[in-house]
């Protein structure tokens, strides 16, 4: 009880599940609060093909399609557009940890899916039930569930060992002390890299970005950033 009460004192946002080791962390506090920044990118992309949510919307989950700027798309892949999402690079591998609205609309997803890339297999660890597909004798894809917490993999290399590793994640709550640029930074989007933290925030045709730098006092702020127009 005690650590809600706190959540709510400090205003604290959803936080992050994700590796020490990875590259790059995208995380979402809400999913249903992206429509700002994907208006942003709609528009920029128009002139910025890069910028197009249809150029990188497919990377939000590794194992199954789904739509972040489609609410319908979230709800039908049972995830929780209420609930926080979180994208994991490491190199070739990616990993993405959400809580369902609908476990067994999910797991019919995700399994059909991972049908078509190997042999399928399950097992726990750490508290959580873990599926996967195996292919040419290492483990290509796969998801670890506690609950209604979910984190899927996918891995060019060792796919076990990041099951395993989600299953972590999933049992542990995060660490608040690891994440306290995050907490200091506003936004409905944030990426974090090694050594600072971007927080992005959108309305309408606009977006916003702020930067702080763990362990630094100077922080970095631009202003609101628009799509190109035409003269």
């Amino acid at each position: 009880m005690l650590a809600p009460l706190l959540a709510s004192l400090l205003g604290a946002i959803a936080l992050p599940r994700a590796p020490a080791e990875a590259d790059l962390i995208v995380h979402i506090p809400r999913l249903d609060q992206l429509a700002g920044l994907v208006a942003f990118f709609d528009a920029a992309g128009k002139h910025s093909p890069l910028l197009r949510p249809s150029t990188w919307r497919s990377e939000f989950h590794p194992i199954i399609e789904v739509d972040i700027a489609r609410a319908e798309s979230i709800v039908g892949s049972g995830i929780d557009p209420t609930a926080s999402a979180t994208l994991s690079f490491l190199g070739g591998d990616r990993l993405t940890c959400t809580t369902l609205a609908d476990v067994k609309s999910f797991e019919a997803r995700v399994s059909e899916k991972l049908g078509s890339l190997g042999e399928g297999w399950a097992s726990r660890a750490n508290g959580a039930v873990l599926h996967g597909a195996t292919s040419g004798g290492r483990v290509t894809a796969g998801y670890a569930i506690r609950g209604r917490g979910v984190c899927a993999v996918s891995s060019a290399a060792d796919g076990e060992t990041m099951l395993k590793d989600a299953a972590k994640l999933l049992d542990t709550p995060p660490d608040s002390k690891r994440w306290t640029a995050l907490q200091s930074v506003p936004g409905s989007l944030y990426l974090v890299l090694r050594h600072f933290t971007i927080g992005l925030s959108g309305a309408d045709r606009s977006s916003r970005s702020r930067v702080e730098r763990p362990g630094s006092p100077s922080r970095a702020s631009s202003p609101p950033a628009r799509a190109p127009t035409r003269t």
